[in-house]
């Protein structure tokens, strides 16, 4: 098996330990067909649930090498930039880097250079040809692209009924799709028809896309935005909207009532269940210098989840943040991003973050000067640097196993001052 086969299988090991479906020899069409929806909101690339299938299937075989394109967007998945990023960061030993310094000398060896001066002109010559046509054809294109896309009403209160327009009577290719942003909402561009509208129910902050042959040629940002804070119950990705309880007293928080996960039935995995709430809106702040506190619980009730977690997302204008927590032995489970930083319990110790979260916990993020820091019960556990700014706030969203509670969610600007607080009393 060559090293590039051997980082592709350890890679798709990668994914099924971040998915948590079970062995992937016994993963059925709907688990590529999730998997594939999964992988494009992570990386707005396109890999068809038969060829995430060709990919497990030949994993034994060492058949099959895929595109680049595709090992980028298997990368993102788990957390990397790109394909070369991903190979960057394994180990490799020094009799490999050995033989592929020997390959690469050899290979400069049977590079023939031109042996007269007329020579080396026509070769210059026709290199400068070359480059020309290609910067007249890409700028051509550029000034003059084969389609248009663009959309009225993008921001706005749920239900968001954003209206696109489009024209691609002049693109050759048939394979013409625009996605909404929010999973399972693919649409077939018809070439006889110049607009689509979508509703958006749930409130979101995304991109809508035009696809070309696999490839998003363009993006629209929607902002649909929630009155209030949201709950549902979410499962492999999938969104139920329910409605919560306030409980009052000292501490009043927020939850689900077991009739609402009762409700739900046979519909949802009760093996990969979580409580969700979410509010979608402009916070006016910018996540690079604030901070961020809750206070919260996950619950093992209504789930049948091995390993139970609790994770806060905060969704910036160009960036996000996940910050994760476990019950020990979970690290596997684990994934922490900021920004272009990332870490995953795959790769990395990150014993900090395995708690009992069964029990009532204060976690607080603090960002100052592009540095972040996380605290968990008043008391700092990790520290990490990013490059590329989050930008204003625009969406938060907790999660916790099974039945979890958020008891309160606290913002602050530079200065330590409150900006946003809920307390979920019921005022």
């Amino acid at each position: 098996m060559n090293p590039e086969q051997q980082y592709l299988n350890k890679c798709l090991i990668s994914i099924v330990d971040k998915l948590n479906w079970g062995n992937s020899n016994e993963w059925k069409n709907s688990h590529f067909n999730r998997l594939s929806k999964q992988i494009f909101n992570a990386s707005n690339i396109v890999i068809s649930p038969r060829t995430l299938r060709r990919l497990y299937d030949n994993q034994a075989g060492h058949k099959y090498n895929p595109q680049i394109e595709t090992k980028n967007a298997l990368a993102i998945f788990i957390g990397f930039e790109s394909w070369d990023h991903y190979l960057s960061s394994q180990p490799r030993s020094a009799d490999k880097l050995l033989n592929q310094e020997k390959y690469e000398q050899s290979t400069k060896k049977n590079i023939r250079l031109p042996g007269s001066l007329p020579e080396l002109i026509l070769i210059i010559i026709g290199m400068a040809i070359f480059i020309l046509s290609a910067l007249f054809f890409y700028n051509r294109y550029l000034n003059h692209p084969v389609f248009t896309f663009y959309a009225a009403d993008t921001i706005g209160m749920t239900p968001l009924n954003v209206t696109f327009f489009y024209d691609v009577s002049k693109v050759r290719s048939d394979s013409i799709y625009i996605n909404f942003g929010n999973k399972r909402t693919w649409y077939k561009v018809s070439k006889e028809k110049n607009r689509v509208q979508h509703v958006y129910m749930a409130p979101i902050s995304t991109y809508a896309s035009l696809i070309i042959d696999s490839k998003v040629v363009k993006k629209i940002s929607v902002f649909a935005q929630s009155n209030g804070w949201e709950t549902g119950v979410i499962d492999d990705n999938n969104f139920y909207p329910v409605k919560y309880a306030i409980q009052t007293g000292n501490p009043s928080y927020i939850y689900i009532p077991e009739e609402e996960f009762r409700s739900l039935g046979s519909i949802i995995n009760r093996k990969n269940c979580f409580s969700k709430f979410l509010i979608v809106r402009d916070f006016n702040i910018s996540m690079d210098s604030s901070s961020i506190e809750i206070r919260m619980k996950a619950d093992e009730e209504m789930t049948e989840v091995k390993c139970q977690e609790i994770a806060m997302v905060i969704k910036g204008k160009t960036n996000r943040i996940t910050i994760h927590f476990v019950t020990p032995g979970c690290q596997h489970n684990l994934r922490i991003e900021i920004s272009d930083f990332g870490i995953s319990g795959i790769n990395e110790i990150l014993s900090d973050f395995e708690k009992d979260i069964r029990l009532w916990h204060i976690i607080r993020l603090e960002i100052r000067d592009l540095v972040a820091s996380v605290f968990f019960d008043d008391v700092k556990i990790y520290t990490a640097g990013y490059t590329k700014l989050i930008g204003d706030i625009e969406a938060i969203y907790i999660k916790a196993s099974g039945r979890g509670a958020l008891d309160y969610v606290r913002l602050y600007n530079l200065n330590d001052s409150l900006v946003y607080a809920e307390e979920f009393n019921g005022k």
